[in-house]
């Protein structure tokens, strides 16, 4: 799988993020030669962030002017992930991924309802708002980079759930090329210290004091456009060693993508296909899941708001934990996204 047009930003207006996001689309379509234009969209809030009247209009009126398939994917902060692993299972030779982690208010009403946001008592996590742009092939061209492998692992519930993940982490670790260079994920967490603790310990090839800085550092959090920040911040250094992203995800995930230049692939990871993996997904209902983030932005108190939001997302649900590379996707059948 290859990756050609990359674009990403920071968002202060979601309109003004939208019209760029629109601009660089037509560019990346002319360049890809007008093919029949296949869109994920992805988000950490999942189909909360659709209740933005803004994004789900802009959303509505891209399908109607260009004539462009939609498709709604998310695994938390892995969500392009997910659009990979669903995109490599698929029999689509190439799409889109538009990465809304738009509004911040409502994606940050998500962090804060799991405990792990700004709010007093908690993690500290604060939400940057951005917007990004991917497009994925299955058939190569020059200048592309090319995705040697794509996962998204997650912790057991449990004592040993912690212990499994990190030796799950070594062994993607141990089998990537020894000049790789590997991208932390530093933010501030109590669950991201102990991984980070046990990786120390855990005589991997790649030592974690070896890492590249990530550019989410302690409370700045990027949600699920973190990796597709640090591709465009990195790429200069893909031309002379593959890089190593690893992204964390609400409820127990990790997501890894191996990265190289497209000329720079080694022999090893040409076998490698994403269509091999054992992947697995939930369907929901839009309409139905869309109503209840309705009701909880109508709750009358911010302790029953954080109820009915920790209740509707998915991702931190117990049942979903220590399933690897499972994602969840939402029927649009009979809503104006489709």
């Amino acid at each position: 799988m290859f990756i050609g047009h990359i674009w990403a930003e920071y968002s202060v207006d979601t309109e003004e993020s939208l019209r760029s996001l629109e601009e660089e689309f037509l560019l990346a379509s002319e360049e890809e030669g007008h093919q029949n234009q296949n869109i994920y969209i992805v988000s950490a809030a999942e189909v909360k962030v659709l209740l933005d009247q803004k994004i789900s209009d802009f959303i509505t009126r891209l399908r109607h002017k260009y004539k462009i398939k939609t498709k709604v994917v998310s695994a938390a902060c892995t969500s392009v992930h997910a659009a990979l692993l669903d995109f490599g299972q698929s029999e689509l030779e190439s799409a889109f991924i538009f990465i809304l982690e738009l509004n911040r208010e409502m994606q940050q009403g998500c962090l804060n309802s799991l405990g792990i946001g700004n709010e007093r008592e908690q993690d500290g996590l604060q939400v940057t708002p951005g917007i990004g742009l991917v497009h994925v092939s299955k058939e190569r061209k020059s200048n592309e980079l090319y995705i040697a492998s794509c996962e998204i692992l997650s912790q057991e519930i449990g004592i040993s759930g912690t212990t499994k993940l990190i030796s799950n982490l070594t062994s993607r670790l141990d089998k990537i090329p020894q000049n790789t260079k590997c991208i932390s994920f530093n933010i501030c967490s109590d669950w991201c210290k102990s991984l980070l603790q046990g990786l120390e310990v855990s005589k991997c090839k790649h030592p974690v004091k070896g890492w590249l800085p990530s550019l989410e550092e302690n409370e700045t959090h990027f949600l699920s456009l973190k990796p597709i920040l640090e591709i465009k911040k990195y790429r200069s250094l893909i031309k002379t060693a593959p890089i190593f992203i690893m992204t964390l995800g609400g409820g127990g995930r990790v997501g890894c993508l191996l990265i190289y230049n497209n000329w720079e692939r080694s022999a090893e990871t040409r076998s490698y296909k994403i269509s091999n993996l054992a992947t697995s997904k939930t369907s929901f209902d839009l309409h139905s899941d869309c109503e209840k983030y309705r009701m909880a932005l109508a709750a009358k108190s911010k302790s029953d708001y954080h109820q009915r939001v920790s209740k509707a997302l998915k991702y931190p649900q117990k049942q979903y934990r220590g399933l690897a590379n499972h994602y969840f996707e939402w029927n649009t059948s009979g809503c104006a996204l489709e």
